[in-house]
């Protein structure tokens, strides 16, 4: 697995099957990623939820600076479209320590915490469990963690904790190109899996804005946990 922020349900279901799971470490800052960003149904639909990291540039070439610059996104090349579980991985390399994943540092000068809060409270304000998620999850945020790293794991175990799976979550030593079984390419927001169809959880749940747009599936597990709380393992197991 990859580090995610806020992940999709179907990256939980995947942590709800093993009792040890390991969340790739040794890669470098891939753009255009659920690492970084999140999906909710909001009243105008689909909306993604990202935010600004510092990474550095690639090595300097033709007199170019390399230095490190804040950015939420880029487009992302190269990327498989199979619905399949893949053992290939852009990481061909171990990166530099400053692309590292782990190292990469949330850029806070720019209002986003505020910003995101506001749009979850517009999504999700009517939902059933709203409420009684909302001071914890936000206390996070609010805490500001200097990594993306440490932001997502913490966000990771509180997701765990509140859905109510215990998998042994552990950082990678060392990258790996191949793993038995690999999900770090499988789970982005570009490109649709089926994971939930493979595993017999393909079903609908209700949702705020169902009424009006239907089920939508793909979401971050948020979704899930505000509209069905204590009951949502029964969707990811």
């Amino acid at each position: 697995m990859t580090t995610a922020f806020c992940p999709p349900i179907e990256y939980f279901a995947v942590l709800a099957r093993y009792s040890v799971v390991y969340i790739e470490a040794c890669e470098s800052y891939q753009k255009q990623s659920w690492r970084n960003r999140c999906r909710i149904l909001s009243a105008n639909g689909p909306l993604d939820l990202s935010f600004p990291v510092i990474h550095a540039s690639p090595p300097k070439t033709a007199g170019l600076p390399s230095s490190g610059v804040p950015s939420s996104d880029d487009p992302s090349a190269n990327l498989p479209s199979t619905g399949v579980l893949s053992s290939d991985h852009p990481s061909a390399n171990l990166p530099s320590s400053d692309r590292l994943i782990t190292n990469i540092k949330i850029e806070y000068t720019t209002p986003w915490v505020p910003k995101m809060q506001k749009a979850i409270d517009s999504a999700y304000d009517s939902s059933p469990f709203f409420e009684f998620y909302r001071d914890e999850f936000y206390a996070i945020l609010d805490s500001k963690p200097e990594t993306l790293w440490e932001l997502n794991m913490q966000i990771i175990n509180w997701l765990c904790s509140k859905i109510g799976i215990t998998p042994e979550i552990k950082p990678t030593s060392g990258f790996a190109p191949e793993a038995e079984e690999d999900y770090r390419e499988l789970i982005h927001p570009k490109r649709p899996n089926d994971i939930m169809k493979q595993l017999g959880l393909e079903r609908p749940y209700w949702q705020v804005f169902g009424q009006k747009f239907g089920f939508v599936s793909g979401l971050s597990v948020l979704d899930l946990l505000f509209c069905k709380g204590p009951e949502s393992i029964l969707w990811l197991k």
